[in-house]
């Protein structure tokens, strides 16, 4: 059984957050404190809610489990399932089957419903999304964590800022950039290079080299409008102003230039 089984010792949980792939990792720790991989076999049931009944759920967790102290119902998207049948879930939450354990994942959970109000603090966790200000944390802890790879702060720095804040696409990176040098115990910027930068954008010195060059037809092929929407981060704001230089929108000579761009490149 998994270590950390003690903590989950109640019988209904409720994760809730915006971001799927984080509701998704802290329902997967509940339930490998419940269950060993053995005991998942049988004794558990995970399904998207709008794949199920309610009698079904309740019958699933009335059932007394095979080879396991408890059978557990994770139930996913599960908040149009929750309203539509939120006077049976009031029922159960006042008399939860003693051999069943009932995890809820929500993108939204109003603590001042009946229902919440029927649950004690330590039965639901709230999921924060990523922020850019533990974007870096998040990549570093991952790496270690998930990977048993070290990665160091600015490489962490140089991912979050190529991907962004989306805990799901950084995860599968991650993943990816863990098992490019197997043997390999770090994860550093040249990996990223490699496999992240190379794969999803184009070489950003290869652009300011054009530039230079006055290779007009190579910028145009590489730096798309579509691109600068969508990946206009602080280190892609130094491409884009390469770009204006060479076309004679922006001036060396202009006071404000590097303000209005917010060039923290520049900057440092």
């Amino acid at each position: 059984m998994a270590d950390n089984k003690e903590k989950y010792d109640k019988p209904i949980y409720v994760v809730h957050g915006g971001d799927d792939f984080l509701v998704s990792k802290k329902c997967e720790q509940i339930v490998d404190g419940l269950l060993t991989p053995d005991e998942k076999q049988m004794s558990l049931l995970s399904v998207e809610a709008d794949k199920i009944t309610a009698a079904e759920v309740f019958d699933e967790l009335r059932t007394m489990p095979f080879l396991a102290k408890k059978r557990v119902v994770l139930l996913k998207n599960a908040d149009k399932f929750i309203s539509e049948n939120r006077q049976l879930f009031e029922k159960y939450f006042d008399s939860p089957s003693n051999c069943g354990v009932l995890i809820l994942a929500v993108a939204s959970w109003t603590k001042s419903t009946k229902l919440a109000k029927k649950l004690s603090q330590e039965q639901y966790f709230p999921i924060e999304d990523i922020k850019n200000n533990n974007l870096t944390g998040f990549i570093i802890d991952y790496a270690l964590s998930s990977c048993g790879k070290k990665i160091d702060f600015a490489s962490a720095r140089l991912l979050g800022e190529l991907i962004g804040n989306d805990a799901g696409r950084l995860s599968c990176e991650i993943d990816k950039l863990a098992v490019y040098d197997i043997d390999k115990k770090t994860i550093d910027s040249k990996d990223i290079a490699a496999l992240t930068a190379g794969s999803k954008f184009f070489d950003a010195f290869n652009v300011i080299d054009a530039h230079l060059l006055e290779k007009f037809a190579y910028i145009v092929k590489h730096l798309t409008y579509s691109q600068l929407s969508s990946y206009l981060t602080k280190y892609h704001q130094m491409i884009l102003f390469s770009f204006l230089l060479f076309v004679g929108s922006v001036h060396l000579t202009s006071p404000n230039i590097f303000q209005d761009l917010d060039l923290f490149v520049f900057h440092t």
